[in-house]
């Protein structure tokens, strides 16, 4: 081929390369277009990594610090004057400045150092949370916001005093929720003229009543713990009793409802906001506003009165303690459907559930504190509970599903894809702008296109190095290449130095005697068979038997003809040998001898190594899994992972891959194919070999491995590229659907409790499974 057609072929297939990608971008924009947010998942993936190959710590917007956090919200509610967008808002405004997104959690893991060793334990206790940090952080945001926090839902009320929603949030809001524990502080000292406020209001509402009544009981007593139970010390009488009368009040009223509009008015006020529609969404799922707060004060009201109940208990008082239990059943009731987040479902029937679990124990230590009927009624009670509380698990399982990629479906895979091979490209190209800088500084050297590899051999070496370091990180450790063939690979890999060691003991003593490689072959194993026929007579018949018996009946048929076929050619060898006239007897008596020798040290010795090999290089996966460098620092191993990553071995694979770094392993591997060969080629082209290219040919040289290296890692990136194109519109598609998904939960108080009703509706309509669910709930 003459160069002019190969340089028009190569161009050719550059340009048909180039087309392919464009109309592969062009889908790719039309995908993202269609899309809410398309176009920023395509931004987020592209700049993280530019950012982390430039070494800066690029941190989501919801995972930064509590208090970056604080001075954004404060900046925004003072650019958008939230106070004078409406009551909506600026309740959306409060709500954002009441407590920092839970995001940042995830940078204050630590391993847990009191469990560090031991095995067995679950993923969950191997980790543990920065508590004082966090509590610090936390502290600071709601130095900075508190006072923004209530001047806005205050105003919020004075705009729209008629609506029921804006005073619960403002009940809820006068108390600093406690970030990771359970209780209240009130933010202002007037809180009763507060709730009194709010009460009027919203007469028929219970909530008011039970924050006052935890704090006057917080603020006047304290339960302490001693070996035989609770007892209660009282500090304010007054106090207390004023706790107690609230308390009442709050379970004479119809209904508990926190509100469920919390959710709403964050959406509206971030609307309003400069923050992109993903940073929106992960803002307000971060916060869980109304749902966060009612748990909090039903597990308070829970721990008080399981308190309460301890402590009456072990005065002897069982009536009181038996009234304890009922009203926390009563305040289960209260909590209706309506006036209260859609997911504020669980928490009800958690403290039910406790609470009927220590009216059963009170009723079996005092057995006539209740009668048959009302203890019949608490045993059914429970059981219906529990059954409740397994299907909602099972609900958030189907609901958290969705979330998950679909394992097994194409366009889980290509989403999977996408996210690998995208930071791929990103790190492949600066670095074949690298090289193709180094190729062009050296472009004073001379040419050296005639030792260059072309396009195919490109393409091979990549897929051959991808494909075994793929094989070796990817396919080894997680067993897809089983254990047993694993072993015996590194066993073989152990061989290699020995049989190199004899097959360049061979080359020397064909170089000594020159009769032919085969031929000195020949005659080596007929040496080699005589003494293993003395050392291994024993054994022969059993090894005879064995082989005989292991085979198929055509197979010990060709086995056999195989057999006599190369001991003919051995004897035929041999005497061909004995009779050669050029080589001199004394000759023949030397090889002999030097064979003889050889065969006394190798056919003992071959066994005993190979069942040393056997023995010290046992059966197991030689590439263990592993996981990524964050969690290893928390001391967290590939076993403590989810069930749910390693039951899909394929996708396990990958990721495996990926936290070895093989594509980059593979990448180095095919330069290596390729530069080895070139360079080989470029010495045997020079006169005077490899010392005259390492005297006068250097900037040649590094040329040819820097064009090489450019064009290597340049194909990499274009076909990751290309993959990348292909696959990231799964990947758009899959991601708006998740932002559809969680912004109608958001924007539509309803939305999220008809998604929950057709998933219980669908689990009760399925025998099996509930039958499944019966049984758990009975254990």
């Amino acid at each position: 081929m003459t160069p002019t057609n190969s340089s028009r072929r190569r161009k050719l297939a550059t340009l048909a390369v180039a087309v392919v990608l464009l109309a592969l971008a062009a889908r790719v924009a039309w995908h993202a277009s269609r899309a809410e947010v398309g176009w920023e998942l395509v931004r987020r993936d592209w700049g993280k990594t530019w950012a982390g190959l430039a070494g800066i710590e690029r941190t989501e917007f919801s995972r930064q610090e509590p208090e970056q956090q604080a001075r954004f919200w404060l900046q925004e509610v003072e650019r958008i004057g939230a106070a004078n967008r409406g009551p909506q808002v600026a309740a959306g405004a409060a709500w954002l400045l009441d407590a920092p997104g839970y995001g940042f959690l995830q940078r204050h893991y630590r391993e847990n150092k009191a469990v560090a060793g031991i095995p067995g334990l679950p993923f969950g206790a191997r980790v543990e949370l920065d508590y004082s940090t966090i509590n610090r952080t936390v502290d600071r945001f709601e130095e900075l916001c508190h006072v923004q926090c209530l001047a806005l839902i205050e105003h919020a009320t004075q705009i729209d005093a008629a609506n029921a929603e804006i005073w619960r949030t403002r009940a809820l809001l006068l108390y600093r929720n406690d970030f990771l524990g359970i209780g209240f502080k009130p933010r202002e000292p007037d809180w009763r003229a507060v709730l009194d406020e709010c009460t009027e209001h919203d007469p028929e509402n219970a909530l008011y009543d039970y924050l006052a009544a935890l704090t006057e009981w917080t603020s006047a007593a304290d339960h302490q713990w001693h070996l035989e139970g609770y007892t209660l010390e009282v500090r304010d009488a007054e106090g207390y009793e004023r706790g107690n009368r609230r308390f009442a009040a709050g379970l004479a009223k119809p209904q508990l409802m926190f509100g469920n509009h919390g959710d709403l008015d964050i959406m509206a006020f971030l609307e309003n906001t400069s923050v992109t529609p993903m940073d929106r969404l992960q803002a307000a799922e971060g916060r869980a506003a109304n749902v966060s707060r009612a748990a909090n004060l039903l597990y308070s009201l829970l721990r008080w009165q399981g308190r309460q109940q301890s402590a009456r208990r072990r005065s002897g008082d069982f009536s009181a303690a038996a009234a304890s239990g009922r009203e926390m059943l009563h305040v289960t009731r209260q909590v209706s459907i309506e006036g209260n987040p859609a997911l504020l479902i669980s928490e009800p029937l958690i403290v039910r559930r406790f609470t009927l679990a220590s009216l059963s124990d009170l009723s079996s230590f005092v057995p006539d504190i209740f009668d048959a009927h009302e203890i019949q009624a608490f045993g059914g009670d429970r059981r219906q509970v529990l059954l409740e509380l397994e299907v909602l698990d099972e609900v958030g399982r189907r609901l958290k599903a969705k979330d998950r990629p679909a394992q097994g479906r194409p366009d889980g895979a290509a989403a999977s894809l996408s996210g690998i091979s995208q930071p791929f490209v990103e790190t492949l190209l600066p670095i074949a702008l690298c090289f193709t800088i180094l190729a062009w500084l050296c472009r004073k050297g001379r040419d050296a296109e005639s030792v260059r590899a072309g396009g195919l051999g490109h393409v091979a070496a990549c897929i051959a190095a991808l494909g075994l370091s793929y094989v070796v990180f990817g396919l080894c450790p997680v067993g897809i290449i089983s254990a047993r063939i694993q072993t015996w690979v590194v066993r073989g890999a152990v061989a290699v130095p020995f049989v190199l060691a004899l097959i360049g003991i061979f080359f020397v003593l064909n170089r000594r005697f020159p009769i032919g490689f085969s031929k000195l072959m020949a005659v080596s194993i007929s040496v080699a068979l005589v003494w293993a026929v003395f050392f291994y007579w024993s054994d022969l018949p059993g090894l005879m038997i064995w082989l005989v018996g292991s085979l198929y009946p055509w197979a010990t048929i060709l086995f056999s003809i195989a057999l006599l076929g190369t001991i003919w050619f051995m004897v035929k060898t041999d005497l061909a040998f004995l009779q050669r006239a050029d080589i001199p007897t004394h000759r023949k008596l030397w090889l002999a001898f030097l064979l003889q020798v050889l065969a006394v040290f190798t056919v003992p010795w071959g066994p005993t190594i190979a069942e040393l090999a056997r023995e010290h290089l046992a059966t197991q996966i030689w590439v263990p899994s592993r996981v990524w460098g964050e969690m290893r620092a928390l001391g967290i191993t590939a076993d403590d992972l989810p069930n749910t990553l390693t039951g899909h071995r394929w996708m396990w694979s990958l990721l495996q891959w990926v936290t070895y770094q093989g594509p980059y392993i593979g990448l180095a591997l095919s330069f290596l194919f390729l530069v080895a060969p070139l360079a080989i080629r470029l010495c045997r082209a020079t006169a005077g070999g490899f010392r005259q290219v390492l005297r006068q040919e250097k900037t040649r040289c590094l040329r040819l491995i820097a064009t090489t290296a450019a064009r290597s890692v340049l194909l990499a990136a274009v076909g990751a590229l290309g993959v990348y194109f292909a696959t990231v519109p799964a990947a758009i598609e899959t991601g708006e659907a998740w932002y559809q998904r969680h912004y109608s939960r958001l924007a539509d108080p309803h939305a999220a409790r008809r998604e929950i009703d057709a998933e219980i509706a669908s689990i009760r309509n399925d025998p099996s499974l509930m039958a499944e669910l019966e049984r758990r709930a009975e254990k």
